[in-house]
């Protein structure tokens, strides 16, 4: 079932691994891929980098704001400075000071519309959260691999356990498990359970990507 809006453009694991590797190599500058995302830190530096967005450079920036209740994060075009700004609530904001799993993956999944869903972004103003979505989108329903909280969050997952790190993993001993990703990444158990099963079943296509 889809939750988000319909992407412009369908991506699969593939060009999503590609995507968030790229991210990492630039945001991540030097540090490993087996190496946990370094939460506030990366937070702070977001306004170093931009995007690609409607053929242009779109800067990135962050901010921490009260947002609506039960929303964590939230990707945001900010039209008056033109940057594409992520913004975590107070709560998420001392969970990444923390490290706590689920701000880390809220922090990465914005950070993934922005570099998915740019364009969209800057010609919508934000990505709808689900409850907003289920009403503009009343009973339409599209792939999941063309909706954008399907995307994002494979892109959290890749950019949080990129598949060459779990490759160096494996290599260097032991059996990858869930529980050896969340002590190495910092993440939850979900979440390290879902990106093992999608690194066992696409191994080859994702080290390719």
């Amino acid at each position: 079932m889809t939750r988000g809006l319909q992407a412009d453009r369908g991506l699969g694991y593939v060009e999503v691994e590609r995507a968030a590797r790229f991210a990492r190599s630039v945001i991540l500058k030097g540090v490993s891929p087996t190496q946990q995302f370094p939460d506030v830190r990366a937070f702070e530096r977001l306004d170093d980098h931009y995007i690609k967005a409607s053929g242009r450079p779109v800067r990135l920036d962050y901010a921490v704001n009260p947002l609506p209740p039960g929303v964590e994060a939230l990707a945001v075009y900010d039209e008056g400075r033109d940057r594409l700004l992520v913004a975590v609530s107070p709560e998420t904001y001392r969970g990444l000071q923390a490290g706590y799993p689920r701000a880390r993956f809220c922090l990465c999944h914005e950070i993934g519309h922005a570099c998915l869903h740019g364009e969209q972004l800057v010609r919508l103003g934000r990505i709808p959260h689900q409850r907003a979505v289920s009403m503009l989108r009343g009973k339409a329903e599209h792939p999941r691999y063309r909706d954008t909280e399907w995307q994002a969050n494979a892109f959290a997952g890749a950019l949080l356990m990129p598949a060459v790190g779990l490759a160096e993993l494996e290599s260097a001993g032991g059996v990858l498990t869930a529980s050896r990703l969340q002590r190495v990444y910092g993440v939850s158990a979900h979440a390290a359970q879902i990106r093992l099963q999608v690194f066992t079943q696409r191994r080859r296509e994702l080290l390719a990507a």
